[in-house]
């Protein structure tokens, strides 16, 4: 399972640890092909097991290969963002959840981690915007309202929250 933690250089991230570490979905293995170039769910898949190793400069460069090979592969831009946001590289990973975005905005995992993204950035009020979209895109998913109440918390919105 994979573990998505909140650098400690933000004074707010202390909400956000659990955040992260809740976020063990965000980045999956494909086992199916149907939607994707064969090759490019192999490279994928390789490219997670070097993420959760901690090699996150071979794992962009593997889903960079991945998009290469299949341009329509959304997971292996949400992929490459939270690589990037791994190395704190927060503005290059939100681009790369914004074109998995631009292919289906629909995706909870891209809303989630430019959510993160951006508050890692001080843009409470963005994540707050992200967290709000997967709320109403999936409202039975608790995990969304958890943190969307954390960074109303943040904002001293306990009413929102």
């Amino acid at each position: 399972m994979l573990v998505f933690w909140a650098c400690s250089a933000n004074p707010a991230s202390t909400h956000y640890q659990a955040g992260y570490n809740a976020l063990n979905f965000l980045l999956r293995p494909r086992t199916q092909t149907n939607y994707y170039n064969e090759e490019a769910v192999r490279s994928y898949n390789w490219g997670i097991e070097k993420y959760e190793f901690g090699d996150y400069i071979s794992a962009i460069e593997i889903f960079t290969e991945v998009i290469e090979l299949d341009d329509l592969f959304v997971d292996a831009y949400i992929a490459r963002g939270a690589s990037k946001h791994k190395l704190e590289l927060y503005e290059q990973a939100i681009e790369d959840y914004n074109l998995a975005l631009a292919l289906n905005n629909a995706t909870p995992e891209a809303h989630r981690g430019k959510g993160i993204s951006l508050m890692m950035l001080g843009d409470t009020l963005g994540m707050l915007a992200e967290y709000d979209i997967v709320v109403g895109l999936y409202p039975d998913e608790s995990a969304s309202f958890y943190y969307r109440g954390a960074v109303e918390d943040l904002l001293k919105d306990h009413e929102g929250a």
